[in-house]
């Protein structure tokens, strides 16, 4: 999974930034030309292989498995890494109406590789059944559906065909609706406190997430006494709602069932079972590991900052009479924009009514020094007026919930492919 990117940049700005929001959000296509796929079979012509599936193109993918009522498609891997899809469509081919795809599954998996369309381990996401004739050739058809498991692999089967057919499915393109997840927030070398020392020497806490399958583990669970970590992201205050964690190489049990994350803003963490904490969610009765080094995905609503996470598991798998274990967690979550402001910077009090010493300029000046105005206290107004020395800015950032801010932060990269794609597209048609 890709690390953050910042950024971010007038008051007009509102108007820009949820335009942007609700773009961003719009389903887009999670796949590209050249991403990796692979056919149910090798049953089709050399010219109308499974690559023209994803080409943005209108030539179409054919596979002669349909036409012996053997379900046909494909499992296609997005190169921009794990997404959470909710939606697809499906574009007619040239040829025949009778080929068109009439019932359709769409499963997910998580599986580290897939090398096989009948192989790893799959889950379910949707079944379009009774899919209506379609009207034209290269006619688009659009299908939503409720899906909250973000996957790194999609396995797209069809069942039926319009006919049905006996000769072949066809179809000229199919796009995986969703969005890209934000990224993790920790790198390995963060600072990290385990629960415990109660771990072996070469299975501590900095394995949790050192990007590695190697795994910490601690034995504390065993006493069915919590057990986990708190860690404190370098990159600073983040905001996170969501969480990857990968099952280790040992016994099913010892994995985590119940897991609980909080955060904190205290200056510093310096114990695991110290410091003020907040509850951010509860993840309660995960489902077991199909494989070991599998990894689960749990998104949560959360809009609030936090410098600590403290990461705790109540239960286990088995339970455990020995331990807890876990190959890797994943903080997923945006970093916070940074200070367009800095001392120095031209900044104007609401009014004089200010002792000498608790000036404006403390306002802006990265000290714990105060402004104090005494307005207020004859329910005037009191405030300030900054003009930053970086230049123009997003002036009205403060304004606009985080909760609309922050998705947008990592969403350039899957916005590119989209563009990209759909420009070639359009250019297609302008041909045909």
């Amino acid at each position: 999974m890709f690390k953050l990117r910042k950024t971010k940049v007038g008051t007009v700005a509102l108007s820009i930034l949820l335009g942007g929001f609700f773009s961003a959000h719009a389903q887009s296509d999670v796949t590209q030309p050249g991403d990796p796929i692979i056919a149910s079979s090798a049953n089709s012509p050399g010219s109308e292989g499974v690559a023209n599936a994803i080409d943005g193109k209108p030539t179409k993918y054919l596979n002669f498995d349909s036409g012996t009522n053997a379900p046909s498609g494909f499992i296609v891997t997005p190169s921009v890494g794990v997404t959470l899809v909710t939606g697809m469509t499906m574009e007619s081919a040239n040829d025949a109406a009778d080929r068109d795809p009439k019932k359709v599954t769409l499963e997910g998996s998580n599986d580290d590789t897939v090398t096989d369309f009948k192989s790893g381990n799959w889950a379910p996401i949707t079944t379009i059944d009774n899919i209506p004739a379609f009207a034209n050739r290269f006619e688009t058809k659009s299908f939503s559906f409720t899906n909250a498991t973000p996957y790194k692999h999609y396995r797209w089967t069809v069942l039926d065909t319009q006919g049905p057919s006996t000769c072949c499915l066809q179809i000229a393109e199919v796009e995986l609706l969703g969005t890209l997840l934000p990224g993790d927030v920790t790198q390995p070398g963060d600072p990290i406190i385990a629960s415990s020392a109660n771990s072996p020497g070469s299975e501590g806490v900095a394995n949790a997430i050192d990007g590695k399958p190697t795994k910490y583990l601690n034995f504390d669970s065993g006493t069915n006494a919590p057990a986990g970590f708190v860690v404190s992201p370098a990159i600073g205050v983040t905001i996170v709602k969501g969480l990857s964690m990968q099952s280790a190489n040992d016994a099913a049990d010892r994995d985590p069932k119940k897991v609980t994350l909080e955060g904190s803003n205290d200056p510093t963490v310096t114990g695991f079972a110290s410091g003020t904490w907040e509850l951010i969610t509860t993840l309660d009765n995960i489902p077991p590991y199909p494989a070991r080094f599998q990894t689960q995905y749990f998104l949560f609503d959360n809009t609030k900052p936090y410098r600590h996470y403290r990461w705790t598991v109540l239960e286990t798998q088995g339970p455990s009479t020995c331990c807890l274990q876990i190959a890797e967690v994943e903080f997923l979550g945006n970093q916070l924009p940074p200070d367009v402001t800095q001392p120095g910077d031209a900044v104007i009090a609401s009014s004089a009514n200010s002792p000498g010493s608790e000036g404006v300029a403390n306002i802006i000046d990265n000290k714990p020094t105060k402004y104090l105005n005494f307005d207020a206290g004859t329910n005037a107004p009191a405030g300030f007026i900054v003009t930053p020395s970086v230049g123009r800015t997003l002036r009205s950032i403060a304004c606009i919930p985080a909760a609309l801010i922050l998705p947008l932060l990592n969403q350039a990269e899957l916005r590119r492919v989209v563009d990209h794609r759909a420009a070639h597209r359009q250019h297609h048609r302008h041909v045909r």
